[in-house]
């Protein structure tokens, strides 16, 4: 990935800013180089109290996001804010889009306001369709206000994923 400029640094930091999570949380991993995090996650170690700051260096590009992939083809659980950096980085093309779809294929569920942030940005057009898409064939469990969303946001795949998983016998 490449290095970001300073105005996209300083958007990226408003941003996460405005979810309560510090830009400084890299600070915590420091010292410890991506081989090492590699091989702790290969152990199947318990990471989840590093992985806020993890991301954080996948985002700076300290670290690939290979990294993060390992993660979840692991089966590692993260924290919320973990969950929510991550939906902030691929909306904003800081994290690969396919990483959603590897996190999916693991089983993993991201927090509540991760997957609304996914649903969201996709009714906007800043995500490809085809991300909920997957979500849906996969049968990846949403949260409450995210099928709401994906009820209200009119787009009709959408709409008929939800009337199929609450209303099956009515008839599309």
């Amino acid at each position: 990935m490449k290095k970001l400029s300073q105005e996209q640094m300083a958007a990226l930091r408003e941003k996460i800013a405005k979810k309560g999570i510090s830009p400084l949380a890299a600070v915590a991993l420091e010292g410890i180089s991506e081989a090492d995090i590699k091989k702790a996650i290969e152990a199947k170690a318990d990471i989840s109290e590093y992985s806020l700051e993890l991301v954080m260096k996948v985002i700076l590009g300290e670290f690939s996001a290979d990294i993060l992939f390992s993660l979840f083809k692991k089966g590692c659980e993260l924290y919320h804010d973990t969950d929510c950096l991550i939906a902030i980085g691929i909306v904003n093309h800081k994290l690969p889009e396919n990483l959603i779809y590897t996190i999916i294929d693991s089983g993993y569920c991201l927090a509540e306001d991760a997957d609304f942030i996914l649903i969201r940005e996709t009714i906007s057009g800043r995500l490809p369709e085809k991300v909920i898409r997957y979500m849906l064939e996969k049968k990846y469990e949403f949260s409450a206000p995210g099928w709401e969303a994906i009820f209200e946001s009119g787009i009709d795949f959408m709409v008929d994923a939800y009337i199929k998983e609450f209303y099956p016998d009515v008839k599309i």
